[in-house]
């Protein structure tokens, strides 16, 4: 049995992969909203399955 363990992202390689500024995501907790996230201590981490989950639920259809 394989068990896979989640890959975590820095706020930093959480906004490239949504192609945006750190700036951005520190905003976007600031005011509740973007992807979820973990608070590890002080560090802040992201699940790149999360982010990815949440970037595809952001479509608007045409």
């Amino acid at each position: 049995m394989t068990i896979e363990t989640p890959e975590f992202l820095t706020e930093k390689e959480a906004a490239v992969l949504l192609g945006l500024s750190a700036h951005t995501m520190r905003n976007w907790r600031g005011a509740g909203v973007g992807p979820a996230y973990l608070k590890l201590g002080s560090a802040v981490r992201y699940a790149r399955a999360t982010v990815t989950s949440w970037a595809l639920d952001q479509e608007v259809a045409a």
